[in-house]
């Protein structure tokens, strides 16, 4: 999945412009789906290396705190207020307790955030 687009990048490539109106944006499209599928890949790679025992030092965590840390210090969410995407923060009344390497949950929880401000085409709420 990450390097199918490359490789229709380079055949589009030697296609002439003007025998596909539409090549821009298939290129551009192309670029889109490389750059989702490496993100989708280091969140997968981040989830992983959460699962494997002893790699990183674990702690008690509030699952919460940990969301509305990831949503304060997001550049995603700080844009949201001038954008057409609407940032629905719907976390749960009490403690969400977990034990867990706190850099790497955050990285996880922040690239789906970011996956998912992404995904937005025009007009639409997230909501965590």
């Amino acid at each position: 999945m990450v390097a199918l687009p490359d490789v229709i990048l380079q055949d589009l490539g030697q296609l002439d412009p003007a025998s596909l109106p539409a090549l821009t944006e298939i290129r551009d499209d192309m670029r889109s789906i490389k750059s989702a599928s490496l993100r989708a890949a280091q969140t997968i790679k981040d989830l992983l290396t959460l699962g494997r025992q002893g790699r990183r030092p674990k702690a008690d965590l509030d699952l919460n705190r940990l969301v509305k840390s990831c949503i304060l210090s997001s550049p995603w969410a700080a844009d949201s207020g001038s954008t057409a995407i609407h940032l629905r923060i719907d976390l749960a009344p009490e403690s969400l307790p977990l034990r867990g390497a706190e850099s790497q949950l955050a990285r996880a929880v922040s690239n789906l955030m970011r996956n998912a401000f992404e995904a937005v085409d025009g007009h639409g709420d997230v909501t965590i």
